[in-house]
C-alpha cells in the first residue's frame, strides 16, 4: 500500500524538493497546507491549520513533511505527531533544545518518529569519507560556503534571528552535521562570530580534530561556493534532487527513532551553547 503525505509549506522554497521526493519513493501527496495552492498536484489544500491537522488525523496520514518557517517547526512536528503521524521535518528541527526533550515524549507517547532532513548525509561522497577517515588521529577539516540572497530573503523571516535562528542554525547546521557526522559530537569552540550575513570561527573536536569556517552570505547575485578542505584536500559539495530522495528512502523505511541524531547536530551549534 502506498504511504500517504501531507505537507506544510507546500509553495515554500524547499517544498519542491520534498514533493519529488514523495513521488519518487511511491508515497502519495493527499493533504497541504499553505496561503497559497500547491499547482499541478491532486491533492486538498488547506489554508487552515486546525482544519489540516483534522483532516490528516482523519484520514490516517502517514507523514507529514515539513517545510514551514523555522520557528514553526517544533510546533508542526508537535501537532502532527498528536494527529497519529509521523514527521519529516526541514532543518532545524527546532530553535530551542527544551523542544527537542517535547518531541521526544511525543515520540514515544504516540509511537511516531519524527526525522530531521539532512539531506548530505546521502552523498556517496561524504558516505566514502565517514567510511574511510581514522577518528582517532587528528584531522583538519576547513568549510567555506558563498552564496547569495536577494533583499526578499533578508524581508522575510529568514532574515529575522528569533524566527531562523542565524546564520549557522539556518545554514551552516547542514554542514556542521556533516563535520559531526565523520568525527563525533564532542565539541568546544575556540572562537567564532556570527553576524547576520557572515559567520567564522573555530573549534576543536574530541580533543583533537580542528575545524574552522567561513559562512558568508552576498548581496550581489552570484553562483553559491561551498566546498571542505579535509587535510588540505578539495572536497565539493552539491545538493541535488537525489539526495532528498534516498532521504526520504531511508526514512520511510525504518521504524526505530534517529531524533537523537538531529538532537546531537543541533546541540554543537554555538546558539545552543551561550
Amino acid at each position: 500500500m502506498r504511504k500517504t503525505f501531507a505537507l506544510i509549506g507546500s509553495n515554500g522554497y524547499i517544498a519542491s524538493r520534498h514533493v519529488e521526493a514523495i513521488a519518487a519513493t511511491g508515497g502519495q501527496l493527499v493533504a497541504t497546507l499553505d496561503p497559497k495552492p500547491l499547482s499541478k498536484e491532486n491533492s486538498t489544500h488547506f489554508t487552515d491549520e486546525a482544519a489540516f491537522f483534522k483532516h490528516v488525523e482523519e484520514q490516517a496520514v502517514d507523514y507529514v513533511s515539513i517545510c514551514s518557517p523555522s520557528f514553526l517547526h517544533a510546533k508542526h512536528a508537535k501537532k502532527a505527531m498528536e494527529a497519529g503521524c509521523n514527521v519529516i521535518c526541514e532543518k532545524p528541527l527546532a530553535l530551542r533544545l527544551d523542544d527537542f526533550q517535547a518531541l521526544k515524549a511525543l515520540e514515544k507517547k504516540h509511537q511516531k518518529n519524527c526525522f530531521a532532513v539532512f539531506q548530505f548525509r546521502q552523498s556517496t561522497t561524504i558516505q566514502s569519507i565517514k567510511n574511510t577517515i581514522n577518528p582517532h588521529e587528528p584531522q583538519k577539516v576547513e568549510l567555506f560556503f558563498q552564496g547569495y540572497r536577494p533583499t526578499q530573503y533578508w524581508e522575510s523571516w529568514k532574515g529575522n534571528v528569533e524566527q531562523s535562528g542565524g546564520i549557522l542554525t539556518n545554514i551552516g547546521i547542514h554542514y556542521f552535521d556533516i563535520v559531526a557526522f565523520w568525527l563525533g559530537y564532542d565539541w568546544t569552540y575556540l572562537n567564532y562570530s556570527e553576524a547576520m550575513k557572515k559567520s567564522t570561527g573555530t573549534a576543536k573536536i574530541d580533543g583533537i580534530h580542528e575545524f574552522s569556517w567561513l559562512i558568508q552570505l552576498e548581496d550581489e547575485e552570484q553562483p553559491t561556493s561551498r566546498y571542505f578542505k579535509l587535510n588540505n584536500e578539495l572536497i565539493p559539495l552539491h545538493n541535488d534532487q537525489q539526495l532528498y530522495n534516498k532521504t526520504y528512502l531511508e526514512f520511510t523505511s525504518t521504524e526505530k527513532s534517529l531524533l537523537h541524531q538531529a538532537h546531537l547536530t543541533h546541540s554543537i551549534l554555538p546558539a545552543f551553547n551561550t
